[in-house]
């Protein structure tokens, strides 16, 4: 009788699935939107704050349908909540397109926009590859996640390209749009797997026994990063310290972030930059995080996170500071303020995504980020339309930037006081 040869661990081609998934839909619904943006105010009669209000809008349902997407996911599968979310984008995109210069549907798209990104892109796919991923999870989380600073290096210049060879047609860049969210839709129904259970598999390709074995021989007396044993509810993750500590750290180093990336385009024209180079430095911005994410993904597993966290943090403020001061006359400026702004924030949020699954387990990763991001999105969702807003008031950034520059020190020392915490069964021992 011949034996059947054993199944190879299918999470490893997952990723590289789920990682082109991810930089398309970012690439294209999240990150193509700023670029746009100022080729719609060359035709529309509205002011930059008008036209961030749409990003805000985006912005805040991408984080307050977090909870409603975290029950999708437990009460059926996070492959679903990636199909309706694309399946969204392709028609909000598309009536954004045709009708998007009405300001009232342009508001309202803009909105349901933000629905779809949040069912189909961060929350479901994180909890795939936590679901997939125990001993390696930063380095899968890493590599998964680098996917939206590749797809925000290459699609908004590809919208920019194709938006300028089409005579400046503003419409063009949401139909491309739609049409990319329309692969996802595809290749996520053919190839995402929802937990290796599901086919008969273990979490790393190791069985329990395997694993065991693996701990006795001393195989990860490396890793040396908290991971909890006990998966947490949301209740006893609420009276922790660290929770909140977390979504502190996370609307600090997102608020100016948020400002840098949605004033960007419009900030580095001002400041004299041709609008295809002021394009490519917002690009790189998102494709220079894939530094930090992967930085991450390479140490993550053996350095505690806390660390990681307020390095990538600092990062942000110092690229945020040169940010102000990018200029054709000041070149490598213009070049410093996207490198390290961007290996910034691919490290904090990377950071932030394992904070919260090594705290409180992985099975509550879902449950709890699905909590903490609608908190941190309320803060950093106003970030475009103030800094909008100020400078039309004083047709100045600077304001808002000393702000973001302030915000972003008190994240630093949030992250570093990230204690793990304990659970209270443990409080309880004690």
């Amino acid at each position: 009788m011949t034996e059947s040869k054993p199944k190879s661990f299918y999470g490893t081609k997952l990723v590289f699935f789920l990682l082109f998934i991810y930089a398309v839909q970012m690439g294209f619904a999240l990150y193509s939107r700023s670029v746009i943006y100022p080729f719609m105010l060359e035709e529309l009669p509205w002011t930059r704050a008008q036209i961030m209000l749409g990003h805000t809008g985006s912005s805040m349902l991408f984080g307050f349908a977090s909870p409603v997407v975290a029950y999708l996911i437990n009460r059926y599968n996070a492959k679903l909540s990636i199909t309706l979310g694309a399946a969204i984008i392709i028609v909000t995109n598309t009536l954004m397109g045709l009708f998007g210069d009405s300001y009232p549907i342009y508001m309202a798209l803009s909105i349901a926009n933000g629905l779809g990104l949040c069912m189909s892109s961060l929350l479901p796919t994180q909890t795939i590859v936590i679901s997939w991923f125990q001993s390696r999870r930063a380095m899968a989380l890493g590599v998964v996640l680098g996917g939206g600073s590749i797809g925000g290096f290459i699609f908004p210049q590809v919208v920019t390209r194709i938006i300028e060879a089409g005579g400046e047609v503003w419409q063009l860049g949401w139909y491309v749009c739609a049409l990319a969210s329309l692969v996802v839709l595809i290749l996520n129904l053919i190839l995402v797997k929802n937990k290796p259970e599901d086919i008969g598999q273990y979490p790393d390709g190791l069985s329990p026994e395997q694993r065991k074995e693996m701990e006795e021989n001393g195989k990860n007396k490396r890793k040396t990063v908290y991971r909890s044993e006990a998966d947490w509810t949301l209740k006893d993750a609420l009276r922790s310290r660290a929770l909140w500590l977390i979504i502190l750290a996370g609307a600090g180093n997102l608020f100016l972030w948020h400002i840098m990336q949605s004033q960007g385009p419009f900030h580095l024209q001002d400041r004299g930059f041709e609008p295809a180079f002021a394009s490519f430095l917002y690009s790189l911005a998102i494709g220079s995080s894939i530094f930090g994410r992967f930085t991450v993904a390479a140490i993550g597993d053996y350095v505690e996170t806390r660390y990681l966290y307020a390095a990538g943090i600092l990062c942000i403020l110092l690229g945020g500071i040169a940010f102000w001061f990018a200029s054709p006359e000041m070149l490598w400026i213009a070049y410093f303020y996207p490198i390290m702004a961007g290996i910034g924030f691919g490290t904090a949020f990377l950071c932030r995504s394992l904070v919260i699954s090594n705290y409180f387990g992985a099975k509550s990763f879902a449950t709890i980020s699905g909590f903490a991001t609608p908190i941190g999105s309320l803060i950093t969702a106003f970030a475009p339309p103030l800094a909008g807003l100020f400078y039309d008031l004083t047709s100045t950034y600077l304001y808002i930037l000393i702000f973001g520059w302030l915000f972003a020190a008190v994240a630093i020392f949030a992250s570093l006081l990230l204690y793990p915490p304990k659970h209270p069964e443990e409080k309880a021992i004690e």
